[in-house]
């Protein structure tokens, strides 16, 4: 599988040059850049940087893979993604650049994508491994209405965990090359080279971001990731029914859970709407935390804390074929995440 990587690294050595170039003179000339254009500082409320940062590493990513499916590697299942991302990519440049877009017309984006692609797919959804679950999903417009939302958990979940340098694209490079793992063990040979696909810019643009932040990934990039790799996790397993759904979900664990606690504390517990952006994610309390101990790399040290839930996919090759061995892991997974926020949450509340 590793020799496989490099093929395709030496296929696509000559653009992925040019992907380091762009994004070494993007962070040289970003002011040059900023000003030309008379773009606005960022200023949302998650903010956790200072300085004014490129946030347009995932419109370069995007525009590297566009160029490898035209030229370089030919794949239907890329195609079709690329294809199917183009709604939420135009709204999550917008947002990048311009920081004008309500997060609601950026949701609606979002669903067409993933309406999209769901129309597109090529193999039938995955099938639920939870009797009741399936007997409801039997119902087309059910099932499909199920995976679209799923799809939202993961693109907005990645969003969420986008806080931190590496912490987003670290946590997409294990989902990445355990989808590779997976797709090499029923010998699906599309799978594991998109895979490699999708790292490669990934590897790049993580030397840039981690530690010391000089290019972000931005929304287009955090919700093209979510989106891609939770696209390809669908293929995946509906193609092969013998692989256990759940472990869909623990690939997918850390932006499920991000994403789904942020939403139930907010309309439960703060009594606000789960559109409201805030800095009250795990992360965000981590960085607040030390901020004052770490100076330099307060950002990028958050992410230590975090190592248990970015590599947590990992833990599938102990337990892929033990139904109940995953949801154990699963809700220990949850468990923990619940037990570090109320922790950092009560470090933050006594400063």
């Amino acid at each position: 599988m590793i020799d496989h990587f490099f093929e395709l690294l030496n296929l696509v050595s000559i653009e992925v040059m040019g992907l380091f170039v762009i994004f070494f003179f993007t962070t040289i000339f970003w002011k040059n850049i900023y000003q030309s254009l008379s773009l606005k500082p960022y200023k949302s409320r998650q903010r956790l940087h200072f300085d004014e940062v490129p946030r347009i590493g995932g419109l370069i990513i995007y525009v590297f893979l566009v160029i490898t499916a035209l030229i370089f590697y030919q794949s239907k299942l890329l195609n079709i993604i690329l294809i199917s991302a183009i709604p939420l990519i135009f709204i999550g440049a917008k947002e990048d650049l311009y920081h004008n877009t309500s997060p609601k017309i950026r949701l609606i984006f979002m669903i067409l994508s993933a309406s999209l692609f769901i129309y597109l797919l090529p193999t039938k959804l995955p099938e639920i491994d939870f009797l009741i679950v399936d007997k409801i999903f039997s119902l087309a417009f059910v099932k499909e209405a199920f995976f679209v939302f799923s799809i939202l958990v993961i693109i907005n979940g990645n969003n969420l965990i986008d806080g931190v340098n590496g912490n987003m694209a670290l946590t997409n490079i294990v989902q990445l090359c355990v989808v590779a793992s997976m797709a090499f063990s029923v010998n699906d040979h599309e799978i594991m080279e998109l895979s490699f696909i999708l790292l490669i810019p990934l590897f790049v643009f993580l030397i840039f971001n981690f530690p010391f932040g000089k290019i972000f990934s931005g929304d287009a990039g955090s919700y093209y990731y979510g989106f891609s790799i939770s696209a390809s996790i669908i293929y995946l397993f509906g193609v092969y029914d013998q692989l256990l759904s759940w472990g869909a979900v623990l690939i997918l664990i850390y932006p499920s859970i991000e994403l789904l606690f942020s939403f139930f504390r907010k309309i439960f517990y703060e009594n606000t709407s789960p559109f409201t952006p805030d800095c009250s994610h795990l992360h965000s309390l981590i960085f607040r935390h030390y901020v004052k101990q770490f100076k330099i790399f307060n950002n990028s040290f958050a992410v230590i804390f975090l190592l248990p839930f970015i590599f947590a996919p990992f833990m599938i090759y102990l337990l892929i074929d033990d139904f109940f061995g995953i949801l154990l892991l699963i809700f220990l997974e949850s468990v923990l995440y619940i037990t570090m926020y109320l922790f950092f949450l009560n470090l933050v509340s006594r400063k």
